[in-house]
């Protein structure tokens, strides 16, 4: 109707409108004024390997396309003739703020220095298929707005060392980090140096691995600090789920806990 017409005069006015549910019929690529331009990236056919199982996976990897610096908002194609667009990577040293996907992601991995040190970077669409979260994938992204891994990634499985060290922003601390059940192994500094969480006191108020209803899968961990800490930050609770094993129990002990001031249990 000419009434609604009237609200779609600029993005600005999508964005700042109070009644979302009007503009339910538009797509969020639509919203952000993303681009799925082929022209912008590159695809190659790299085969993925399963970090533990070994298992090979076939599919594209996607890249920035040779010479080209992306800033801005980026929607990604989740296939390409046909192929499933399967791993990510090549993003250090571009200005993406906000990257989203066009149609059903196939995503398994976001690969070694995925995204590091991208600044710039707000926000990314973790698909919930991403099992293997590469070296350093987000290390440094020190304005990626904080999520809930385990809601947003229910199958992650690998967790590679530094790969959120130094990231995630969050205007107030005491958050709540929730380790997806499915993760089976975390390396080390993933989590370490949050200093854009808060201004001050914990980081995280509570971290857990797994859930009443769904223990931790977890087997492994990195020789090598977890939840380093800046100067005048803390860490509160600590809860673990269904893990029995003595002597991960007394290696998450000697490398992550150290900085916890609140309780630790393990249910």
């Amino acid at each position: 109707t000419a009434e609604n017409a009237a609200k779609l005069v600029t993005l600005e006015s999508i964005i700042a409108s109070a009644n979302m549910s009007f503009y339910a019929v538009f797509i969020k690529e639509s919203v952000y004024d993303a681009t799925s331009d082929l022209k912008w990236f590159s695809f190659t056919n790299v085969p993925w390997e399963h970090p533990i199982t070994g298992e090979i996976k076939q599919g594209l990897r996607v890249s920035p396309a040779s010479g080209r610096i992306l800033s801005g908002k980026i929607t990604i194609p989740t296939e390409v003739n046909g192929q499933p667009v399967i791993t990510i990577g090549g993003f250090m040293g571009q200005n993406v703020t906000h990257v989203f996907w066009l149609g059903t992601p196939h995503l398994l991995a976001f690969a070694e220095n995925a995204f590091t040190s991208v600044m710039s970077l707000k926000y990314c669409e973790f698909p919930s298929s991403v099992i293997h979260v590469g070296q350093s994938a987000f290390n440094g992204c020190e304005n990626l707005e904080f999520f809930d891994l385990a809601e947003t990634c229910p199958n992650l499985q690998y967790i590679d060392s530094n790969c959120f060290n130094g990231c995630f922003y969050s205007a107030t601390g005491g958050l709540t980090l929730n380790i997806p059940a499915s993760v089976q192994y975390i390396g080390f500094m993933s989590f370490s140096y949050q200093r854009k969480i808060g201004s001050g006191g914990n980081v995280y108020s509570q971290v857990n691995l797994g859930s009443p209803s769904a223990p931790s899968q977890l087997t492994s961990i990195g020789d090598g600090e977890n939840f380093g800490l800046n100067s005048g930050r803390s860490m509160g609770n600590f809860t673990a789920y269904g893990i029995t094993d003595e002597n991960l129990k007394n290696k998450i002990t000697t490398y992550w806990l150290g900085n916890f001031s609140g309780n630790k249990s393990w249910n």
